[in-house]
Formats: structure tokens, sequence, C-alpha cells
């Protein structure tokens, strides 16, 4: 057997003690390394996808300015609230010659005024290029949700029916159509609209284009009914819009 001395025995426990300090810098050193690392990284890659993120939000605004593409707004607009009644069974056609040329789609929207609307009315309106149908959309009108609108002052009588002033409450209907090809400026976007009874219509005070009436009529014809058998009304209040091609 041998045997160990005192001193022999403290320096094998020191010599021991330095080695597991050695150890544990070591592993502390390697972790401290390890973290730093594993930060930066995380840092490059997540500063690395803001970049990206940002790099195709200015890519995505940047195509559609280049392209030119924006919102093409047509139509005749309104200043009050104001309405013509649309007689039962007679087509109302309105049609805009465009400015912009337009891709994408194209819509037109009629508003209604929410006043003595009977049961189960319905509203026919279709939507015309260069005189022929494209799409149609028939909506019960009965059914809106917006408030209920009152006259204002009194309802008057002229040629083409009656005219009146309302509270401010409105339903828009819309027609709409996708363009698979974009359509050139000065192309003919039309709207022609017919109900089963008759409805409050909202008028325009600046119109660039006339709305006209054809009696007896109770289907959106192929195309724009010719302006030979129609009467003049007051102008409706008509929105149009497409992106610009």
């Amino acid at each position: 057997m041998t045997v160990v001395g005192a001193s022999s025995y403290q320096g094998m426990r020191q010599q021991d003690g330095q080695s597991r300090h050695a150890l544990m810098a070591f592993c502390l050193i390697v972790g401290v390394g390890v973290i730093a690392l594993y930060g930066a990284t995380y840092l490059t890659t997540s500063q690395q996808q803001t970049q990206t993120l940002a790099s195709h939000v200015q890519t995505a605004e940047s195509l559609g300015l280049s392209n030119g593409q924006g919102a093409y707004s047509f139509g005749n607009t309104a200043t009050n609230n104001g309405g013509w009644k649309m007689p039962a069974d007679t087509l109302v056609s309105t049609s805009f010659v465009t400015t912009h040329a337009m891709s994408g789609f194209v819509s037109v929207t009629v508003y209604v005024i929410p006043y003595a609307i009977t049961p189960t009315t319905q509203l026919h309106l279709g939507l015309y290029v260069n005189g022929a149908l494209m799409s149609s959309n028939t909506v019960d009108v009965s059914k809106s949700r917006a408030p209920i609108a009152s006259v204002v002052g009194q309802i008057a009588s002229i040629p083409t029916g009656e005219v009146a002033n309302f509270t401010k409450s409105l339903q828009g209907y819309q027609a709409f159509y996708p363009l698979s090809n974009s359509l050139p400026v000065g192309t003919t976007i039309g709207v022609v609209a017919y109900s089963n009874s008759p409805i409050w219509i909202q008028t325009a005070q600046t119109a660039v284009a006339h709305s006209y009436a054809t009696s007896g009529i109770s289907t959106l014809p192929k195309f724009v009914p010719t302006l030979s058998a129609a009467t003049m009304v007051p102008d409706l209040c008509i929105g149009g819009e497409s992106n610009e091609a």
C-alpha cells in the first residue's frame, strides 16, 4: 500500500480545484459564446425578415405606381338629397363616355331613397359596355337597412312624374363587371334600371350625362334602348368606378 503524505494530498486537492475552476471557466466562455452567437443570428434574421417585408411592401407600392394604377371615378353627382319617383316597369338609362382607360373592373351604383317602398319591390340593374349588356343585378329594395327617409317640404309634380327633397338617407345598389382586358378612353359605360313598383331615385345637381326613360318594358334588353323612343327625365345620381389602366 502506498501512503500519501499530507503535503502531497493538499497539492493534489489544489490541482483538482484548479482543474475544476478551469473547466467551469471554459464552459462559461463557451456558453456565453453560444448565446452571443445565437443572439447575433436571431437579430440578423429578424432584421433580414423586417427588411424583406419592407422590401415587399415597397415593391408592391412601386409596382402600383409604376403601372399608373389608381381609382377612376365618373358619374353624376348630387349636392342634396333630392329624388325622382321612377315609375314601375319603366326602363331608365344613363350612359357615360369615359375620359380614362380602365382596367380590373367597372361598376355603377344607383342610389335609392328609402321612402314609401312597397314590400317585395325588385330593382333590376344592368351594366352596359359600348351599348351591350355585360352584367346585371336584382335586389329587393324593400329590405334596405337604411333609415326611412322623410319628405322635406312638399312633393312636386313635373311632366315626367314627381320630385321631392328628403332627409339624408340613401341605399346604394350596384352592378359590377370584371374586366379581362383594359378598356380604352372613350368607352361608353351605361346603366339601365327598372323596378316592378315605383321607387324614389336620387337625382343629380351636376350631371355629365342625361337620363332617359322608356315605358312599358319589364326586362333588361341586350342593348341600351334607343333614345328615339325615350323621354328625358331628371338626371339620376349615378356613381361609376374602375381602375386606371
